[in-house]
């Protein structure tokens, strides 16, 4: 190792901080890395980036796929593989039986920021339309025909395949890559601040003052034995200096509230487009295609630190700029953070989305029972809107959360349908990596007519998520 490269390593270093200063000493025949790293330890740089992503919590709650699986405002494009079952209180409705599976594994070399999600919602227990069902049991005079058709159904006659791609920006989306640069400006804000501090008490830069040594005893190689100990000594020094303002630093950091950046990033606004294919065979009704426009938002986030207070630290819209001040940064942010310390710690979020849905042409005939049934397609809108927020009802580490979604379904040219309002509330707890959601739905009429009275239903689910470990 050059001497370049000797002291950019130590400056690097410099800027990371240490979970506590070294006991040990520098030992005879160490070279100045390996005594720096036995006195001040270091930990890795690329640790720097890794435990920023691992604070940003994935908060996905509730259960995707079909009108009884429950909406949220949680929704984060994160899990690899996820895993998920709906049950109900058996109330007739055909999508009770619900298992989806996240298939972001059979996407995830073109989604870098897990931006993009393939997903399949499987009806186990899919039910066959009542007109057909009645037309049977007409035509032959009982419900044997019928039940055997029905029991015969599988969710391979039921089935919802999704495609879905989060827009992923500076402004839009959770991927702590993307903010990055604006966390370092901080790190180096409060880099700034402890240098300041540590220069006023041990005198010097410890990045200037191991330069100076290096060139004072012609340390060429930072990885060869040293062998003076007057030498040894110096190095020795210079690396409980480093180690200090390590545990200086850790201190800035945490008084200065930097961690609670990554709650900043977890309440950044979502931008979702979603294409959705629902195959149903003739039994059990028409297919149709789906697109939906979701926007979610929350109210403290990196977006408004950066309009707000983002220029004391040089972050604005169109970029970086020199910190001027490191003092005045941290002294902003922190102002933000208190100010917004309910907001982060509810984790308050809204969201809208807007979804038109094509229901494909029906045709169905048996022709030994002498049935045949024909439909014309229709068109139907539904918008909804939702609120959520983390809750402490099962213990301080907010692992539980609370979704509250209302929806309204236009069906204007559909005459088996009539508009009709979905409200659900959607308790989610976390329990040894799984997600347990218990849902109330509210719906003023039943999706189908003739039945149109209101209908309030129980669901409770199952959902576990797999990461795979880097």
């Amino acid at each position: 190792m050059n001497r370049s490269m000797t002291i950019l390593a130590f400056s690097l270093a410099a800027l990371l901080s240490r979970q506590s200063m070294a006991a040990d000493v520098c030992e005879p025949g160490d070279s100045a890395v390996q005594c720096w790293e036995r006195v001040a330890a270091p930990p890795s740089v690329k640790k720097l980036g890794a435990e920023m992503t691992a604070t940003v919590k994935k908060q996905e709650t509730g259960l995707d796929g079909g009108a009884a699986a429950q909406a949220t405002t949680t929704r984060n494009l994160l899990p690899f593989l996820a895993a998920s079952g709906l049950i109900s209180d058996g109330d007739g409705n055909p999508e009770d039986q619900l298992f989806t599976l996240d298939l972001n594994f059979l996407i995830r070399g073109i989604a870098h920021d897990n931006n993009a999600q393939l997903k399949a919602v499987l009806n186990n227990d899919p039910a066959m339309l009542d007109d057909v069902r009645t037309a049977f049991d007409t035509a032959t005079g009982d419900d044997t025909r019928s039940k055997q058709l029905d029991d015969g159904l599988s969710a391979a006659d039921d089935y919802t395949l999704s495609f879905t791609y989060n827009h992923v920006s500076d402004r839009f989306g959770r991927a702590p890559q993307q903010q990055q640069a604006r966390f370092a400006r901080l790190f180096e804000a409060a880099n700034g601040v402890a240098l300041a501090e540590a220069r006023g008490v041990a005198g010097g830069d410890p990045a200037l003052v191991m330069a100076g040594f290096l060139q004072r005893a012609g340390v060429e190689d930072g990885d060869a034995p040293i062998t003076d100990p007057r030498v040894l000594d110096s190095v020795e020094n210079a690396a409980k200096f480093d180690a200090s303002l390590g545990n200086l630093l850790k201190k800035k950091i945490t008084s200065f509230q930097l961690p609670r950046f990554a709650e900043l990033v977890n309440n950044q606004p979502q931008l979702a487009l979603t294409a959705e294919v629902h195959r149903r065979d003739a039994l059990v009704g028409a297919s149709e295609k789906t697109l939906k426009f979701t926007y979610e938002f929350g109210f403290a986030s990196v977006n408004d630190f950066v309009d707000s207070a983002g220029g004391a630290c040089g972050i604005g819209r169109a970029g970086l700029s020199a910190l001027a001040n490191p003092g005045a940064c941290l002294a902003a942010y922190n102002d933000y953070i208190a100010d917004h310390d309910a907001a982060l710690s509810n984790a308050d979020r809204f969201s809208i989305e807007v979804s038109y849905a094509e229901v494909e042409d029906y045709a169905f005939a048996s022709l030994p029972d002498g049935i045949a049934i024909a439909k014309d397609g229709t068109r139907h809108l539904d918008v909804a809107v939702g609120y959520g927020r983390t809750v402490q009802a099962l213990g301080a580490n907010r692992d539980s959360r609370i979704d509250l979604v209302a929806k309204y379904e236009d069906y204007s040219d559909d005459i088996d349908h009539e508009d009709r309002l979905v409200a659900t509330l959607t308790f989610t707890t976390q329990l040894s990596g799984m997600a347990i959601p218990f849902s109330l739905v509210y719906a003023n009429h039943e999706k189908f007519l003739p039945d149109s009275d209101s209908r309030l239903s129980a669901h409770i689910g199952i959902k576990y998520q797999f990461d795979p470990k880097d």
